[in-house]
This record gives structure tokens, sequence and C-alpha cells, in this order.
């Protein structure tokens, strides 16, 4: 990621966690969580469309300053560390040794598929 500028992984981290959120937004909504309650489901539902929102306009913003592939690796990657992160906390799921090194080779192979891709080239438009 040398090339990368600072604010895009940042932007790409943004965006993962914001889809992560919505999914758990949507457990929360239609799960059955919150039977009982539902003003808390709508609220759920409402914040599912703000964090989708979020994250595609973020990863908008990705794909403008990367390769479509280096965008998709990106999310994948932080996507994949955010929702292990997120079920961690939140629900407390467990994870085995095995599955930690199976994402964590995954993890080094996207990033290297994503630093061999040529980097997207800004055109500049040349008035006569």
């Amino acid at each position: 990621m040398s090339n990368w500028k600072y604010s895009t992984f940042s932007k790409a981290i943004v965006s993962a966690s914001c889809g992560s959120l919505a999914s758990v937004c949507g457990k929360f909504a239609f799960g059955d969580t919150l039977t009982e309650n539902f003003p808390a489901r709508v609220i759920s539902g409402l914040c599912i469309l703000l964090f989708n929102s979020v994250m595609l306009a973020l990863y908008v913003q990705v794909l403008q300053d990367v390769s479509a592939l280096q965008a998709s690796l990106l999310a994948f990657v932080c996507n994949y560390v955010v929702s292990t992160a997120i079920g961690i906390v939140l629900f407390r799921e467990s994870i085995s040794p095995s599955w930690a090194l199976g994402a964590f080779l995954m993890t080094l192979g996207a990033l290297r598929i994503s630093r061999e891709i040529p980097q997207k080239r800004k055109t500049s438009s040349k008035t006569s």
C-alpha cells in the first residue's frame, strides 16, 4: 500500500465499518433480539439506511483513487477484520486459532495482489 494515500485507506476502513454496522443494525431490526421493542426496530432499520449510504459514498470515493480491483480487495479485507472485531466485542463470538490463521493468510494474499496491480493513473484533460 505504499502508493495508496492514507486518506484512501481511512475511507476504506470507515466504509467497511459502516457496512458491518449496517449488518448489526439489520440483526437488531429483523432478528429476534428486539421482539418487544418496535421503536428500536424502526430506529435500527433507519440506521441500516444511514450506514449503507455512508458506506457506498465512501466506497465510491475510494474507487476514484484506486482501481476497482484494489478497492474491492481493500473493502474485503477491511470488512472481514471489522466484522470479526464487532462479532467478538458485541456478540461475544470466539474464533479458533485455525480461523485466525486463515483470515490472516487471506488478508495477506489480498494485500499482495493489490500491491501488484498497476496504480490507477489520473488523466488530465488537455484543452486546445
